[in-house]
């Protein structure tokens, strides 16, 4: 399994048809290190969605890699470090730890 079939914004917020990031697969929702321009470009588009704030608290809480509410992996990473988040995937394989990704 790909990270972007585990890891998809459209999928978390399917019920949700007004999301900036609905039929948009000309982005790179999961971008590989060193993707500055694809951070960028996801990262514009989310800026516009009324679903930011809660796409960042989703992701921040459950996801680990990728794009989420304009956030990037290592973003959400020192986000729950700060705020003392623990990463909540009940039942869903991952990947690394965080400690070991890097982007």
């Amino acid at each position: 399994m790909t990270r972007a079939a585990v890891h998809d914004p459209a999928r978390a917020f399917a019920d949700a048809p007004d999301r900036a990031c609905a039929d948009r697969p000309d982005l790179t929702w999961h971008p590989e290190r060193g993707g500055n321009a694809h951070v960028a470009a996801a990262r514009a588009v989310c800026l516009t969605c009324p679903h930011l704030a809660p796409c960042r608290d989703w992701g921040v809480r459950h996801e680990r890699f990728g794009i989420w509410g304009g956030t990037t992996q290592r973003e959400r990473q020192r986000i729950r470090r700060e705020l003392g988040i623990t990463l909540e995937t009940p039942g869903c394989e991952r990947g690394p730890t965080e400690e070991s990704d890097v982007a």
